[in-house]
């Protein structure tokens, strides 16, 4: 039982910054297509 715990809890620690890092590598695309987007529509508006 304890050996399992162990396991479960080497597991989660080796997914966690691969998760974070999947998240921060989202929002951070995220947020250069908004920008892109918005830079895009001020080229229009400015034209």
């Amino acid at each position: 039982m304890i050996e399992l715990q162990l396991a479960n809890d080497k597991l989660i620690n080796e997914l966690t910054p691969s998760k974070l890092t999947a998240f921060s590598n989202l929002f951070f695309y995220s947020f250069n297509l908004v920008d892109w987007f918005q830079n895009k529509c001020l080229r229009i508006n400015l034209n």
